[in-house]
């Protein structure tokens, strides 16, 4: 839920997280996709992520908790390279639908309506957050868009290689 918060990814991206192209330094993430995901074609890929220690509260920071899931799941892995994997044996990377109901789960246990909302909904409730509070081109970078026109029309709501749009996330307070 935190990685799907701080990137604006979608599902599917979040998936296909490799931990081969993981680069984790102690202040910061770098997340490179070697697989073609929704949004890449021939000439268009998605910029590698960059996301910097959030260090008000480690609870809450990404590299803190990559660094400790990556810890926790060594023994599990065996040669899954996948970065999600599953905690029940056999410990096998996650279908797609896994994730999304491990995100489900986070929304509904904070209240979320999900009758109304799905995990899908965290891209665009964080991009629309950082809305107005960062450059457009830094939620289109981030978030693995081209063009401002798809934001604008499917997610802006009122309400990248940098880590502005994760900061600005965490840094939200319950705002």
């Amino acid at each position: 839920m935190l990685l799907a918060l701080t990137t604006g990814q979608r599902i599917q991206s979040l998936f296909l997280i490799d931990i081969r192209n993981l680069e984790l330094g102690e202040t910061y993430v770098k997340i490179r996709y070697g697989d073609l995901l929704k949004q890449t074609r021939p000439g268009y890929q998605l910029s590698e992520l960059f996301i910097e220690a959030y260090k008000p509260d480690y609870r809450i920071c990404v590299v803190y908790t990559l660094n400790e899931y990556l810890e926790r799941t060594a023994a599990l892995r065996n040669d899954v390279t996948q970065l999600f994997v599953s905690h029940q044996k056999p410990h096998k990377a996650v279908k797609k639908c896994t994730i999304a109901s491990w995100i489900k789960k986070v929304l509904a246990l904070a209240g979320i309506d999900m009758t109304i909302f799905s995990p899908h909904s965290t891209r665009g409730a964080c991009t629309s957050y950082v809305s107005g509070k960062i450059p457009i081109d830094t939620i289109l970078r981030t978030a693995g868009w081209r063009k401002d026109s798809v934001f604008r029309k499917h997610y802006k709501r009122p309400t990248t290689n940098d880590s502005t749009f994760s900061n600005e996330v965490l840094n939200s307070n319950g705002k």
